[in-house]
């Protein structure tokens, strides 16, 4: 009988030994498990703090080029606006029938590559190679002729204005 209390010793022994050894394992795991979870989370708050910067550095960027184009329209606008003052000038000049002709006249000789008629003298020898009918080599003819007109109106409205101060 002592034997078989001894076999029971023994395996309280081991038993107990076992489960000493799990609990010590479920330390250890537990501690790996905790070590793992903390790094897997500290990657987490890293990629989210990167995702955070970049979404900002987007917005300010977007905000960077909403303002460029703010003022590309506010250019744009100002453009607009001194063109429509320009046209209006012109169809009030065109509205007057002697100023018309006149008008017309300067723009014809500048199309037809005549020199405009100045008061003053000026000039240069034959063999200049500039143009001097102020066309431009890359220009298009109807960009050509709108040129001509308004020029013609700006002429016609300089001595208009000259001859309304005498």
């Amino acid at each position: 009988m002592l034997r078989f209390r001894w076999v029971n010793f023994d395996r309280f022994i081991v038993v107990n030994f076992i489960r000493f050894q799990r609990v010590i394992l479920n330390r250890l795991y537990w501690g790996y498990f905790t070590v793992f979870s903390s790094k897997i989370e500290s990657l987490y708050r890293n990629d989210a703090a990167r995702q955070v910067e970049a979404a900002q550095r987007n917005v300010l960027a977007d905000y960077g080029e909403f303002y460029r184009l703010k003022r590309e329209n506010q250019s744009l606008s100002e453009i607009n606006q001194e063109l429509e003052s320009e046209l209006n000038t012109l169809l009030e000049q065109l509205a007057v029938l002697s100023i018309r002709n006149l008008i017309f006249t300067v723009a014809v000789a500048l199309i037809g590559g005549y020199p405009e008629p100045v008061s003053s003298g000026g000039g240069g020898n034959s063999d200049s190679d500039l143009r001097w009918d102020g066309r431009r080599s890359d220009e298009e003819e109807e960009v050509y002729r709108r040129r001509c007109l308004l020029h013609a109106s700006r002429i016609v409205k300089s001595e208009r204005s000259g001859y309304r101060r005498r």
